[in-house]
């Protein structure tokens, strides 16, 4: 029997072991060629840039994480099988040819996943493609095509990988002495007591201080703090699992009503050790749960809210700068072209007129007030009352011609009080109003005007007489979701036409529905399969790890059977600390996501409970799915 023929025996028979370490790079390999034939698709020429580029940027965060997940994994097989590799050693066998044996292995599993990824990838192509497309509210015939650049590419890419990690393992088994092969590598845990408060005490207000910071105004104003959130919280979670759980278990030990019930003296009486000695897998787990469930829930949460950040946003169809008399006859035109399929319901020339304007601010936290200045437009009552009543909301008329209403959207809100009462000044008119009310509900698209100052008509058409008028043209259209193509004619002829400047000449909120869409979506699709090979990587890092931790253990189990216990009470020991070994790093990692999740709520100021649920959930099921079936490896090794 040849060497390739033992390692093709090898792998056929220990394909229970590899089963979810298969599993998980076929998936990768499936998920990459699918982003690779989407980015090369002939069909989705229309995709932006942009979109190709973000569909190229995660492949090659999948290729990077699974070199790491693949390579972790490698070392936790070869490491399981060193007493099989000491064995060939006893029976003549030279070392490069053991090495060659598992350089084998490594290229028939290797060559295995990608063809089975690829044909995969093939298959489920169109319908991944699909998905994409409805995410993005794109409309467009999907057909099935085999990409031979997305294969070259993933063909490339991670036979790479393997080669890698194979002549790795070729390297390890050459240089590592026969003695130590048969040695069992015992982790070096700290026990001194004084030395784990200190690192436990450390490590808790280290990830106290990343929560203060997440969930402080800090962020708002100065955003480039986020990153400093991750520096503070790593090294704080890995101090915590390396200390404060066993700090923890062993004051739970003390409980001795607790402690000596049923089989929870077996059950904990390790668990400290493990705990501490696993603590740098159990943190990274914490730590790639936290960063998985907070890009998979920041992406949903953005996309959750796509409809109501148009609704608050972008009150009308079109804003358009109505200067150009030519572009608004090109304007009307199209309109008119389309009156059947889009009644328009409003359409309106609103006057304004810029200004300069000073008021106070009242800060919400240390309650200082100060002056702060800037261009506002100036908008006459008549018509924003109009536009009140056409919106459906109430309308109070001003008083008194020193009276005025501000409008501005809530982000001034979050740090600083209402204007209610204050008084606003125009500074080149020498003029002083008094703001009756505050409104945070924007009157107009975000965008098209500065801050709008409601002002009296009188008072308005005095300044009139003197100042440039600025003419915005306010259209509503019915049916707004066939009305893209329409929108678009109609940004041509503004950007066209006229010069670009600030406000914008042209907003809609059918051209940015589309806009979020197609980015949002995008970034949703990308995030629910990267979420998935980082669940399906980081559960598999966690069975490996658990299933060997057990398989070091097993002559203890077995002396227990020996001893009278039953395969009920192993199983029992067995589901206890893996409950406790699984349930601890998805805890810390929850809890940093919630945290984390407050910053994504700064982002979005509506509610995102419904996607952080929802995110929690999906990751739950598949966290636990590992669970299982770890109890299950585990149960078949001890039991059966």
């Amino acid at each position: 029997m040849n060497l390739f023929n033992v390692s093709l025996k090898n792998v056929k028979n220990s394909i229970s072991n590899y089963g979810m370490y298969f599993i998980s790079i076929i998936f990768s390999v499936f998920i990459y060629f699918t982003f690779k034939s989407i980015q090369y698709n002939e069909g989705l020429s229309t995709l932006r840039k942009s979109m190709k580029s973000g569909l190229n940027a995660a492949s090659i965060v999948i290729v990077v994480f699974s070199f790491v997940f693949m390579y972790y994994s490698n070392s936790f097989f070869i490491n399981r099988r060193k007493q099989e590799i000491g064995t060939y050693s006893l029976l003549g066998m030279r070392k490069t040819q053991i090495g060659k044996i598992f350089l084998y292995e490594n290229f028939i599993i290797g060559i295995v996943a990608i063809i089975l990824g690829i044909v995969l990838g093939f298959l489920f192509s169109k319908l991944m493609t699909m998905i994409l497309v409805k995410f993005m509210g794109e409309y467009v015939v999907i057909k099935m095509r085999l990409s031979v650049r997305a294969i070259i590419q993933t063909v490339e890419t991670f036979a790479i990988i393997f080669i890698i990690i194979g002549i790795r393992n070729y390297f390890f088994i050459k240089r590592t002495k026969l003695i130590n092969l048969f040695k069992k590598e015992k982790e070096v845990v700290t026990t001194n007591k004084t030395i784990v408060v200190i690192k436990g005490i450390f490590g808790i207000g280290l990830i106290i201080l990343s929560y203060i910071i997440a969930t402080s105004d800090m962020l708002i104003r100065e955003i480039t703090m986020a990153p400093m959130i991750l520096i503070i919280i790593i090294p704080g979670t890995f101090l915590f699992f390396s200390s404060v759980v066993s700090i923890i278990l062993n004051i739970v030990k003390k409980n001795k009503m607790f402690y000596y019930r049923g089989r929870n003296l077996i059950a904990f009486s390790e668990l400290s050790y493990k705990i501490s000695s696993n603590s740098k897998i159990l943190s990274t787990i914490a730590i790639l749960v936290a960063t998985s469930v907070t890009a998979l829930g920041f992406c949903i949460s953005l996309y959750y809210d796509i409809d109501k950040n148009i609704e608050e946003n972008y009150k009308f169809s079109y804003n358009i700068n109505g200067q150009n008399q030519t572009v608004n006859s090109e304007i009307n035109n199209i309109l008119n072209k389309n009156r059947k399929n889009h009644i328009v319901e409003f359409d309106k020339i609103v006057e304004l007129i810029e200004k300069k304007a000073k008021y106070d601010l009242v800060s919400k936290k240390d309650k200082i007030s100060k002056e702060r200045g800037g261009n506002i437009h100036l908008i006459k009552e008549s018509d924003f009352e109009c536009i009140m009543n056409h919106q459906n909301r109430v309308y109070n008329e001003l008083k008194n011609k020193n009276d005025v209403y501000y409008i501005s959207n809530e982000g001034m809100t979050y740090f600083y009080e209402s204007l209610d009462n204050q008084q606003i000044n125009l500074i080149y008119e020498n003029q002083s109003y008094v703001i009756k009310k505050h409104y945070t509900d924007l009157l107009l698209n975000t965008q098209s005007t500065f801050d709008l100052v409601v002002i009296k008509d009188n008072v308005f058409n005095q300044y009139k007489i003197k100042d440039e008028i600025y003419k915005l043209r306010v259209i509503d259209i019915s049916n707004e979701q066939q009305g893209l193509n329409i929108a678009r004619d109609i940004q041509r002829i503004v950007k066209e036409s006229i010069q670009f400047y600030y406000p914008f000449n042209f907003t809609s909120s059918i051209t940015m529905r589309k806009e979020l869409l197609e980015l949002y979506g995008l970034m949703l699709f990308i995030g629910l399969f990267l979420g998935t090979i980082f669940l399906l990587c980081t559960g598999s890092i966690i069975l490996f790890k658990q299933l060997s931790s057990i398989y070091d253990d097993k002559e203890r189990y077995l002396m227990l059977k020996k001893l009278g216990a039953k395969n009920k009470d192993i199983q029992k020991m067995l589901s206890k600390q893996l409950k406790i070994i699984f349930i601890l790093p998805l805890m810390v990692g929850t809890i940093h996501n919630l945290f984390a999740m407050t910053i994504v709520q700064k982002i979005i100021p509506r509610s995102i409970t419904s996607p952080i649920l929802i995110t929690l959930g999906i990751y739950y099921i598949g966290y636990f799915i590992y669970y299982f079936i770890t109890l299950k490896y585990a149960k078949n090794m001890i039991i059966e």
